[in-house]
C-alpha cells in the first residue's frame, strides 16, 4: 500500500512559524531555501521538507532528527542508511505531495492550466497527441496534465532526468479507470499507475501498489511541528 499525502501550504506563515520550518530541515535546504528572492518562494521550500519528514514519520516513526536525506545523479531524494523506506514529493502552487512506501515510488502534482499542446509534440506520443487533439478547452487541458503527471512519476520512480520524458507513453481509459503505460513502445505491467484530481491540481503516483490518499490540514500540519 503506498501512503500519498496532500497539503495545501497556509497562505499565511508568521516569522516565527518560518523560523520553526528552518530549523527542522537540513542544512543543504537552508542553503537553498535563502537564497530565494520572494519569501513564499522559501517557505514553500522550507514546507516541501519538513512535510516529507512529517509523512515519513507517520509511517515509519522516525524522529525528525533521525533522517538524513541525500540525492541521487538525477536529484532524486532518498533516506540514507534506511532499508525499504522509500518516499518522493513534488509541489505546484500553493500544494505539495508526497508518497510514502516500502518499495521505490514516484509522485508529481501539477496545477491544471492551458495546455502547451506545442510541448506535446515533441514531449508525447503519436498516440497521446492524437488523443489530445481530440478534446477541446478544459477537457484538453486536464489530460494534458495526466499524461504530463503519468510520464513524471514513472521517470521519479525509476530515478532519472525528464529529458527522458518521451521515453514513456501512456493510454488512460477514463470509463474503467485503467492506465496503461508503454516503455520504448512495449505496453509493461511493472508498475501500477494512480491518477487523482485535487481542486484544480492533477496527481499522479507510480509504484508497485494501490494508493491511499490522505488530505493534512496546513494549520494542524504546524501546531504538530509546534511539538517536536
Amino acid at each position: 500500500m503506498i501512503s500519498l499525502y496532500v497539503m495545501e501550504c497556509p497562505s499565511s506563515v508568521s516569522e516565527a512559524q518560518y523560523q520553526l520550518l528552518l530549523g527542522l530541515c537540513s542544512a543543504e535546504r537552508r542553503t537553498r531555501a535563502e537564497k530565494y528572492v520572494f519569501q513564499r518562494d522559501r517557505e514553500i521550500a522550507v514546507f516541501t521538507e519538513c512535510f516529507a519528514r512529517y509523512c515519513i514519520s507517520k509511517v515509519f516513526g522516525f524522529a525528525f532528527s533521525e533522517m538524513t536525506f541525500a540525492r541521487n545523479q538525477y536529484g532524486k531524494p532518498y533516506l540514507v542508511n534506511t532499508k525499504d523506506c522509500y518516499f518522493n514529493i513534488s509541489h505546484s502552487g500553493d500544494y505539495i505531495i508526497c508518497g510514502v512506501s516500502d518499495t521505490p515510488i514516484g509522485v508529481d502534482i501539477e496545477e491544471i492550466r492551458k495546455a502547451p499542446l506545442d510541448v506535446a509534440e515533441y514531449c508525447f506520443s503519436e498516440d497521446e497527441n492524437k488523443v489530445l487533439l481530440g478534446k477541446n478547452g478544459k477537457e484538453a487541458d486536464r489530460l494534458f496534465y495526466a499524461f504530463w503527471t503519468l510520464k513524471e512519476s514513472y521517470l521519479k520512480r525509476i530515478g532519472i532526468g525528464l529529458q527522458n520524458l518521451s521515453k514513456c507513453f501512456f493510454s488512460i481509459d477514463s470509463e474503467k479507470g485503467n492506465i496503461h503505460c508503454f516503455i520504448a513502445g512495449k505496453r509493461t505491467e511493472e508498475y501500477i499507475f494512480s491518477l487523482m484530481e485535487k481542486e484544480n491540481y492533477t496527481m499522479a503516483v507510480c509504484g508497485d501498489g494501490r494508493t491511499k490518499l490522505h488530505e493534512i490540514d496546513g494549520k494542524e500540519f504546524l501546531n504538530a511541528l509546534n511539538k517536536i
